[in-house]
């Protein structure tokens, strides 16, 4: 049975109808996994959209079969997660598609119907990973343009004071 609360302005609404607008009608990419055996319990529509797959096609995953590493470490992941409380890591993720995203998890202890749960936020940091990588790479470049400028520089001011001491 539904626990009622409070809602602003006096009425009532079930925890129930709070959790599926709180979970479905967000934009941040969410999953309830399973930590035991990393089955996605539930997925929200924005799961949907970037993994490429239907909710339902979602629940009837994995979670190791998105990510992109070996199914004990995320599963060990996820046991961290349930059992020590709130945790982020990244990880790589498989899109439907098969084209691999860099994902930023927030994981955290979820009880549900008396079954113990990982929240998962799933959000996808691709590219902001490629623009540091571009970033530190221009940076080196620049960098190493400054030094062989100097180097130029160096050079020049050495001709010149040999220039200069073959004239004296």
């Amino acid at each position: 049975m539904a626990q009622h609360v409070r809602a602003p302005g006096g009425t009532f609404e079930s925890t129930d109808e709070r959790y599926r607008q709180l979970f479905e009608q967000n934009v941040a990419v969410q999953l309830v996994v399973d930590p035991s055996n990393g089955a996605i319990v539930d997925a929200n529509r924005a799961a949907g959209d970037f993994y490429g797959l239907s909710r339902e096609a979602l629940t009837q995953r994995a979670v190791t079969e998105l990510a992109a590493l070996p199914d004990d470490d995320v599963l060990q992941t996820l046991e961290v997660a349930a059992e020590l409380g709130a945790h982020s890591y990244a990880f790589p993720h498989k899109h439907a598609s098969g084209e691999l995203r860099l994902v930023e998890i927030y994981a955290g202890p979820l009880s549900m119907n008396g079954r113990r749960l990982v929240h998962m936020i799933v959000h996808d940091v691709t590219e902001r990973v490629r623009a540091e990588e571009a970033a530190r790479e221009l940076h080196a470049e620049r960098v190493a343009h400054q030094r062989t400028v100097a180097l130029h520089e160096e050079l020049r001011r050495q001709e010149t004071l040999s220039r200069i001491g073959e004239l004296v």
